[in-house]
């Protein structure tokens, strides 16, 4: 996972206009009139999934979603940003999405069973980039955030936003034949509990450690995830 200094401080509009160079004040800002929970993304459902409760353990019905560039989404993950500030990396993913690049892919996991991706659904959101290396593909997962109600904290209700958001990548990477999966670790207790391995070669330079899942595991690790959500 990169990490880059954030100035939580900043304002967030700023930095969301910045990546839509030619967009006016106006087409992202948001009327605050309407409601947070009736604002819905223009994004692609990718599949239906479960998470869990932390209480009883039964599944709750879930789904993946990939978002697409559109300048409506931007003005709802100015939204999000607002309403999540003070989270690591919920910035950075919102800056990155403005400046639209080609090789970078962002999902969400949210709540419900409607087709519908509504902002005060969303669980989880990922940041995957896809490189070339000596002409094979890799991905890397540049950001994993979670939402406010579920980022470290021990009474959470649902558990497996940040893992699903995480085979969400695995997935992609999968149907798109990348080499590996890569991820620089703020959290390395999370990548050892789902089956990541640690990339000594990288992480010797490195002042975070590198995690990897290679092509032939990919198979394993969505299996694994799939059985232990029930989906």
């Amino acid at each position: 996972m990169k990490i880059y200094p954030v100035n939580m401080n900043l304002q967030v509009e700023n930095t969301l206009l910045h990546g839509f160079k030619r967009a006016t004040a106006s087409s992202l800002s948001c009327n605050h009139s309407c409601k947070f929970a009736d604002l819905n993304f223009c994004a692609k459902k990718l599949q239906d999934v479960n998470l869990k409760s932390s209480k009883t353990k039964k599944p709750i019905q879930a789904q993946i979603f990939q978002l697409d560039f559109s300048k409506h989404d931007a003005n709802l993950l100015l939204e999000i940003a607002r309403g999540w500030r003070g989270l690591n990396y919920i910035l950075p993913i919102a800056e990155s999405y403005c400046d639209m690049p080609k090789m970078n892919k962002f999902f969400a996991v949210a709540v419900g069973e409607n087709n519908e991706l509504k902002a005060q659904d969303i669980k989880s959101v990922a940041e995957i980039e896809i490189s070339l290396k000596r002409g094979e593909k890799i991905c890397t997962v540049l950001y994993v955030q979670a939402a406010p109600e579920i980022a470290d904290n021990p009474e959470r209700k649902i558990k497996g936003a940040g893992e699903l958001a995480i085979y969400s990548a695995v997935k992609y990477a999968k149907d798109n034949d990348c080499k590996e999966v890569l991820v620089y670790s703020a959290n390395d207790a999370f990548y050892d509990s789902i089956g990541f391995e640690i990339d000594a070669k990288r992480s010797n330079k490195s002042r975070l450690r590198w995690y990897l899942l290679n092509q032939q595991d990919y198979d394993w690790f969505l299996k694994r995830v799939e059985k232990k959500y029930g989906f």
